[in-house]
């Protein structure tokens, strides 16, 4: 629902201004924009966009006072990490939506890669949704992981081809000998041989 989008807002605007914000606000804008006008509203409203003008005054403020702390004490005690430490351990603090850590090893490199990956599912997850008409499916832990597995071995893209590919085979749109529609995304990339015959 838009609201869910609404509750994106307090989390986002914990993360420090940088390029992997930046990054993941195009990422969240283009997967709730595929989702329909309310989705689309309800993100403009809850998220702002990064800004690298608010990252610059970050890293001055940041150095400001370390000069300042330097100037206080002979020998001084870094209270605060430099730009690019502050980055890992804000990563490591940000909660995300399921209330587990973003990245439990402190590596951005690794953090950031899991955000993609997890933006990557939903893009797929969401153009299966409206591929096959399930506006109500919900993206469950058995559905996140095949979908996450199936894009270790393939491109968001080629996932997104296969699902096309299933969509246009009238055996799983129900023309079969049991009339029976086979459409659940986890039948179409819980393996290779599967995710092939879809891009066939």
């Amino acid at each position: 629902s838009p609201n869910v989008i609404r509750s994106w807002g307090s989390i986002f605007d914990e993360l420090p201004e940088c390029e992997l914000k930046r990054e993941a606000y195009q990422a969240l804008k283009t997967f709730a924009e595929g989702w329909g006008e309310g989705y689309a509203e309800a993100f403009r409203e809850a998220l702002r966009e990064p800004s690298g003008k608010a990252m610059a005054n970050q890293e001055q403020e940041q150095e400001q006072e370390q000069e300042q702390e330097q100037e206080q004490e002979p020998n001084p005690v870094r209270l605060r990490a430099p730009v690019g430490e502050g980055l890992q351990s804000d990563l490591v603090s940000t909660r995300t939506r399921q209330g587990e850590l973003l990245n439990a090893s402190g590596d951005p490199a690794a953090a950031a890669a899991e955000v993609q990956t997890r933006v990557a599912v939903e893009r797929v997850f969401a153009h299966w949704r409206q591929r096959f008409g399930h506006a109500k499916a919900v993206l469950d832990t058995k559905r996140h992981n095949i979908i996450s597995s199936a894009l270790g071995m393939y491109s968001e893209a080629d996932l997104c081809q296969a699902i096309d590919g299933y969509r246009n085979s009238p055996h799983h749109m129900g023309h079969n000998d049991r009339n029976t529609v086979y459409d659940d995304i986890t039948l179409f990339l819980r393996d290779a041989q599967h995710i092939d015959a879809g891009l066939r």
